[in-house]
């Protein structure tokens, strides 16, 4: 019920991703740059639509989109995630944790912080090398991905350094037990190369609202606790309190 190229904007509105042939008397002219510029994926004479030949350009205008489809959802992962881990980035971190942050105040909930540093990653990059540090970072967020909910959102913010986002906490108790459920797992021994090591981590936590309102304050004041549990000597975790802010 559309005519001419304005048509494919009726289409693209209905659904972005429907792979167009513009079938045109003037395929050789102007309509043809126009209808490929507003999406669509060939413009051809009537005529060469009928036969085998009408079967070849439908099948490969269908190929075409759904490659042109896949290039922009790796396009947006790239922008999303973190290259070497797969887990989200700083970017959408922060996006998920301001979501997270509404949500929380509009039904008066909790949320927790948690932010893990790995202890003694430095000496494992500087005797195994750089690629045995990149397969143990990879290994860690693994591991951690599959210890959380799905209301969870772990993230590499670059380094050795991890934040992760509990939504609907009920209690602080619940994120200390998510922490010390890390501490486990990451604790365990790594194959690297011919060699088995094992790191452990410091873990801090912020608990939203009480130790920030604000998305950089709650993640500052977890980084700071970090600091708090690594003093000991690690493979431990804080709560934030004020009083390390001020020491």
């Amino acid at each position: 019920d559309a005519d001419g190229v304005a048509g494919l904007d009726r289409i693209a509105a209905v659904d972005a991703g429907i792979p167009v042939v513009v079938v045109s008397e003037r395929a050789e002219d102007g309509v043809a740059l126009a209808a490929l510029h507003k999406g669509a994926q060939d413009c051809v004479p009537p005529g060469e639509l009928a036969g085998p030949a009408g079967v070849r350009i439908l099948r490969h205008a269908i190929e075409r989109q759904r490659l042109m489809l896949e290039a922009r959802r790796r396009e947006a992962h790239r922008a999303t995630h973190d290259p070497l881990t797969d887990v989200p980035n700083r970017t959408l971190f922060y996006d998920r944790l301001a979501q997270a942050m509404a949500a929380a105040r509009r039904y008066h909930n909790t949320l927790a912080i948690l932010f893990v540093d790995l202890d003694g990653f430095k000496p494992i990059n500087d005797t195994l090398g750089h690629q045995a540090g990149d397969r143990l970072l990879r290994t860690v967020a693994g591991r951690v991905g599959r210890i959380l909910r799905r209301a969870a959102t772990l993230a590499r913010l670059g380094g050795d350094e991890f934040t992760i986002s509990l939504s609907q906490v009920a209690k602080p108790a619940d994120a200390a037990t998510v922490a010390e459920n890390l501490l486990r797992r990451i604790a365990q021994p790594v194959r690297l190369g011919s060699e088995e090591r094992s790191v452990t981590a410091s873990i801090g936590i912020a608990i939203f609202p009480g130790d920030g309102e604000l998305a950089d304050a709650l993640v500052r004041n977890a980084d700071t606790a970090m600091y708090e549990a690594k003093k000991p000597g690690g493979n431990a975790f804080a709560f934030y309190e004020r009083r390390m802010r001020e020491a």
